[in-house]
């Protein structure tokens, strides 16, 4: 009986930990997004131009539309994250490593690690 409570009490806390990085990457990815999108670089409107398959501009309305949307996104994860016991400096610090993306590449790690973690609670959950 007791080892079975102690295993329930394990599983719980991996399940609660995976689920905390899911929301903290999440978190950091939406930061990211907002920062990459509202920045007005030279790189960010090129990468844009160079990817994109419709006809279209990247214009500063719509990197402020994208930038609203992704600062929501961020601010509904990093509340989740609080509920779930994240302490504050480390959700300021996935907002701000978030902000910090500056290049296509970077945008990528950070949406694979989202998907990871978000994998990875997915079939702990089950």
């Amino acid at each position: 009986m007791f080892f079975r409570s102690h295993q329930e009490k394990k599983e719980r806390l991996r399940l609660q930990t995976a689920q905390l990085h899911a929301v903290l990457s999440l978190t950091q990815l939406a930061s990211a997004i907002a920062g990459f999108a509202s920045s007005s670089s030279s790189e960010a409107q090129e990468w844009y131009h160079i990817n994109s398959k419709t006809a279209g501009e990247w214009s500063h309305s719509t990197g402020s539309v994208v930038a609203s949307a992704a600062a929501l996104m961020t601010t509904v994860c990093a509340e989740a994250a609080e509920s779930l016991g994240a302490r504050r400096a480390k959700v300021g610090s996935a907002v701000n490593s978030g902000l910090a993306i500056r290049t296509p590449m970077d945008m990528i790690a950070v949406t694979a690690t989202a998907a990871t973690w978000k994998a990875f609670y997915t079939i702990a959950w089950n």
